[in-house]
């Protein structure tokens, strides 16, 4: 076992601590009952897995400050032995590979989301304070064929409370009662519950087109599958303060309704799909990608307000963006990259198109301006942090907004994880302009260790205010006088 670590976890405070065990450990410790191929996808893998193991308070509690994440880029599991209290939402998101989070205890959440792969099990009760989603794709579907394709499952051992659950194409099992104002249920596997334990007052696809609590339905939530998972992640979270006033059936009753009423499979989605007069996203897709496939940009342009008006699914502004770029049309690119923000939120992929067509068209002002518009939903943690960081240093320099950029941007990028030697040179710019050589020095050496050429810290003149201080001089040579810890 190693030494207690610790992370950043953003402005709210740090993560936990925790050590790594080894997945033998884990499993001789916790014995885990994995469902269908989570054994084996697990012992096959286990030595390639970062199990990290939390270190209870006190109250033998563990305390997540904010999100929980599990991602591509943040590729660990989760151990708790004991209660796990999460203030925001904890979201299972890896595309490739097995995950899992194992709670012994009790879960506190504001949501769970359970998407693409992962085994989630909770020992004691659950109280989500708006939803619960999860979904697998069509080629995650109950009994993957490889080792990297598990899933996701998700097991309740004690009571669970939540205003809204989802299932898409998920195993999803209550061992104790389930309390919830809305259920669905879709596509394939089960939603396994006792019938006199599942506790909910409407199904879900009922309760979308009812306008009870004053809620809209959002366009392009379902297709012949089932549920949309990023449209329903981002219905649930838009809608979070309307959903927290609505009441969950209780459990000392009766169940409303039976449970076979929340559930739709793939016949009954055309038919709910019809009997709504929706059009399946999925249809619109295939159309946008043969348009663009086929270069008729007259017509992606033609369709592109149906396209964004029935759907809820940033793709399609990706495909308008595109096609902007192929016609030459920057401004358009950057019309639509400013209505997906604005619309979506927090979207890295898009901030980063958006500042960089800026600069594209000439326009480092506009760039400053964008950034400032869209910063507060910046993911400061979630992929292309790096590009859109060094987009907003590059604005700052262009446009002599340097004390105002160093003064917001430097304490988060002293602990932020990227590899990109561009984005540290950019940054140990910024520091340097500003007249801070301590972080031009921990930021160019960064930038070096990343395998950034010494002469190109020679050419930039960003870096005349702290070139000759012998701090900045040390790490320009070779050898010795490197700093050698890791970043």
């Amino acid at each position: 076992m190693t030494a207690p670590s610790r992370e950043s976890a953003g402005p709210d405070g740090v993560q936990p601590a925790y050590s790594l065990i080894s997945y033998k450990e884990y499993f001789e410790r916790f014995k885990p009952a994995y469902p269908y191929t989570f054994g084996p996808a697990f012992q096959s893998l286990g030595d390639q897995l970062e199990i990290r193991l939390y270190e209870p308070d006190k109250n033998h509690g563990v305390h997540f400050p904010g999100d929980l994440t599990i991602d591509n880029t943040r590729n660990f599991c989760v151990v708790v032995p004991g209660d796990l209290v999460v203030n925001g939402s904890i979201r299972m998101m890896k595309a490739h590979g097995p995950a899992f989070i194992h709670v012994t205890g009790n879960l506190t959440a504001e949501n769970l989301f359970l998407m693409k792969q992962g085994y989630t099990c909770v020992g004691g009760d659950a109280d989500i304070g708006t939803g619960i989603l999860v979904t697998n794709t069509s080629d995650e579907i109950n009994a993957p064929s490889s080792v990297y394709k598990t899933g996701s499952t998700l097991i309740m051992q004690g009571r669970t409370v939540a205003k809204v659950i989802i299932k898409s194409n998920a195993s999803v099992l209550f061992y104790g009662s389930a309390e919830a104002y809305a259920v669905g249920d879709y596509g394939f596997c089960e939603l396994h519950a006792a019938p006199d334990r599942f506790h909910y007052v409407m199904p879900f696809h009922e309760f979308v087109y009812s306008g009870a609590a004053g809620i809209p339905a959002p366009a392009g939530l379902f297709d012949e599958d089932g549920i949309i998972e990023g449209t329903a992640e981002r219905y649930l979270l838009a809608n979070r303060k309307a959903l927290r006033d609505l009441q969950p059936a209780p459990g000392n009753e009766k169940p409303k309704l039976p449970l076979y009423a929340a559930t739709l499979n793939g016949c009954d989605m055309e038919a709910f799909l019809k009997k709504h007069n929706l059009i399946s996203p999925r249809q619109y897709r295939e159309q946008a990608t043969a348009l663009l496939k086929k270069k008729d940009f007259e017509g992606i342009f033609a369709s592109c307000e149906e396209w964004v008006a029935n759907t809820y699914d940033p793709f399609f502004y990706l495909v308008l963006i595109d096609a902007g770029r192929q016609t030459k049309d920057l401004k358009k690119s950057v019309e639509w990259a400013r209505r997906c923000l604005e619309r979506f939120g927090s979207h890295n992929r898009m901030l980063t198109i958006l500042l960089s067509t800026d600069f594209q068209l000439g326009r480092p002002e506009d760039a400053w301006q964008d950034w400032c518009r869209f910063r507060e939903s910046f993911g400061w943690d979630e992929a292309e942090n790096d590009n859109v960081l060094q987009l907003a240093v590059a604005a700052a320099i262009s446009t002599g907004r340097i004390m105002e950029a160093y003064t917001a941007l430097a304490p988060r990028l002293r602990t932020l994880q990227t590899d990109s030697a561009n984005f540290w040179f950019n940054a140990a710019c910024l520091a340097s302009r500003a007249g801070s050589l301590e972080d031009a020095v921990l930021f160019a050496e960064k930038s070096l260790r990343n395998g950034k050429p010494r002469g190109d810290f020679d050419a930039e003149a960003d870096f005349n205010p702290v070139r000759d201080a012998p701090e900045f001089q040390a790490i320009l040579t070779p050898g010795d006088n490197r700093r050698s810890e890791k970043t």
